[in-house]
């Protein structure tokens, strides 16, 4: 554990939950263009937004710092925001969509599936389809690697979470519900608002335990865009 951040592993749904657990203010979202992974590159963070590969498109909103690494949300809908002090989750297609004021320096504002964390998986599977942010189909599918972000709008901490076991993205929603103890209803959880990222080969995590690099898929493919950590 260092004093930015700590890296914890759980184990539910049957999945295996690989988390970052950091603050708010200690997230920027970074571009790494394609040209590496995050085992290769200096930064320690987690997979950002989905992109087109081998084109260096990304195709998730993401803004940090006041500066839009990527105006548009053409894949997942959902936008998690932290305006430096408090979080927020949208739906917006494009930035100019959002009510959040992103201009700060330490705010973000990352794009993605949302999870809508307190909702039946009914209610939830439902909201996705109708809202145009995910297909019957895409929601279904299944990956070997699954990547999620979660705020704890009670402490002010971010979980950057990977799962390396195969699962569809109402099996990963599930277990990260699971692991923070929130009760399926016909309401969203206030609390803890999340968003489905990148996944499969795109889905990566490279954290500090005891002063030695952790990885999950360090074998994993060159990345558009990370969350990364402002320090280690």
């Amino acid at each position: 554990m260092l004093a930015d951040h700590d890296y914890i592993t759980a184990t539910h749904n049957g999945l295996s939950l690989h988390m970052i657990r950091t603050d708010p203010n200690n997230i920027e979202l970074v571009t790494l263009n394609e040209q590496d992974n995050l085992y290769s590159s200096t930064r320690y963070g987690i997979n950002g937004g989905f992109f087109d590969l081998g084109d260096n498109n990304m195709i998730t909103l993401a803004i940090s710092n006041g500066s839009s690494l990527c105006w548009n949300n053409q894949v997942g809908h959902g936008v998690l925001t932290w305006n430096t002090t408090s979080f927020g989750m949208e739906w917006a297609i494009t930035g100019s969509d959002l009510s959040a004021n992103l201009t700060a320096t330490h705010s973000w504002g990352q794009g993605g599936i949302r999870l809508i964390l307190g909702y039946n998986e009914s209610s939830w599977r439902s909201n996705l389809i109708s809202s145009t942010e995910a297909t019957a189909s895409f929601i279904d599918l299944r990956s070997p690697r699954r990547t999620g972000i979660v705020a704890d709008t009670s402490t002010n901490k971010v979980y950057l979470i990977v799962s390396n076991t195969n699962c569809d993205i109402t099996a990963f929603r599930k277990a990260i519900s699971q692991y923070f103890g929130i009760q399926e209803g016909e309401q969203a959880s206030s609390r803890y608002l999340g968003l489905s990222l990148d996944g499969g080969s795109s889905s990566q995590l490279k954290a500090k335990q005891n002063g030695s690099n952790v990885y999950v898929n360090s074998g994993g493919r060159n990345l558009c865009q990370i969350v990364a950590l402002r320090n280690e």
